[in-house]
């Protein structure tokens, strides 16, 4: 699966990591960054589950998505009306999907790592106990 890393920024500051992929997938996009992004154990104990072998087919409800991990193929589909400007629904690799997922998960915990150790008002931090000026 191939995407490009583009990080989304308000006020001049990382909110979240977009994969934008190729061709472009807006569903996958909203999956990520909306129901994943929120509850990561959630969806990656269920898409283990599949790949294990422990469950044929995990299906989820997320805000945005409904996702159904297969062994082989997960389905993922808005839960937004043909009004709402739903986009299309996709069928992924199950094994690519698991991977993007972790790559999704990496970026994300590392810009929040750094939006963590960051001083609030962009003056150097502290010296001793992570504090800020």
């Amino acid at each position: 699966m191939k995407y490009a890393v583009r990080p989304f920024v308000n006020e001049g500051k990382t909110e979240e990591i977009l994969f934008d992929f190729i061709p472009p997938n807006e569903v996958l996009s909203c999956f990520l960054v909306a129901d994943f992004g929120f509850s990561p154990e959630t969806y990656i104990a269920a898409i283990n589950a599949v790949l294990d072998g422990k469950s044929e087919k995990e299906d989820l409800d997320g805000n945005d998505t409904n996702v159904v991990f297969g062994p082989e193929k997960t389905t993922i589909e808005s839960l937004w009306t043909e009004e709402q400007g739903a986009p299309a629904p996709c069928v992924v690799n199950t094994r690519e999907l698991r991977q993007v997922m972790d790559e999704w998960l990496s970026y994300h915990n590392r810009i929040m790592a750094e939006r963590t150790h960051k001083p609030q008002d962009g003056g150097p931090a502290a010296e001793g106990k992570g504090e800020t000026r």
